[in-house]
């Protein structure tokens, strides 16, 4: 589970960017990656996941110059279709560890993926997607590295003393 609770600590730092997969993003996507022009689709990542595929998405991301835009929607292909390859046991580590490499490098574009797919407040497994644990793990990556680092949310420091 994740140590902060998310919810809690994006709403009240207002540092939350919520942020959705935009049709136009959809559109580019689907002529890179063949897929079928449907601009409206409310949920292409979900729609589109593919565990043959992450690899190629993954690619994808390593390798093409891409707007942020583009790149959020790509990472909420890619989580969603991690997603699905935990389901057919396809997932590996070597995979796992790619993923969560650009999770954390570029935790800014992606912190509303994470939030999605975190439920945080969730215990239940069979209200979590297969992704969580992974997703959880990651957020507590990026919440280490923060500690580490002396970078602290607003809500986790201290308050100062009156004195």
């Amino acid at each position: 589970m994740c140590e902060v609770s998310v919810r809690d600590e994006l709403e009240s730092d207002q540092r939350f960017d919520e942020r959705y997969v935009k049709p136009e993003s959809v559109v580019r996507l689907n002529a890179w990656l063949g897929f079928p022009e449907d601009r409206f689709s409310q949920d292409w990542e979900i729609e589109n996941s593919n565990s043959d595929r992450i690899g190629e998405f993954l690619t994808l991301y390593e390798q093409q110059e891409l707007k942020d835009d583009d790149r959020f929607a790509l990472m909420a292909l890619i989580v969603a279709s991690f997603d699905e390859c935990l389901l057919v046991d396809k997932a590996n580590e070597s995979l796992a560890r790619r993923i969560r490499a650009y999770l954390v490098r570029d935790s800014k574009l992606h912190e509303a993926t994470m939030h999605y797919w975190c439920v945080e407040g969730e215990s239940d497994p069979e209200f979590m997607f297969r992704a969580t644990p992974f997703i959880r793990e990651t957020w507590n990556v990026l919440k280490s590295n923060e500690d580490q680092t002396g970078i602290l949310s607003r809500r986790e420091r201290p308050e100062r003393t009156k004195g």
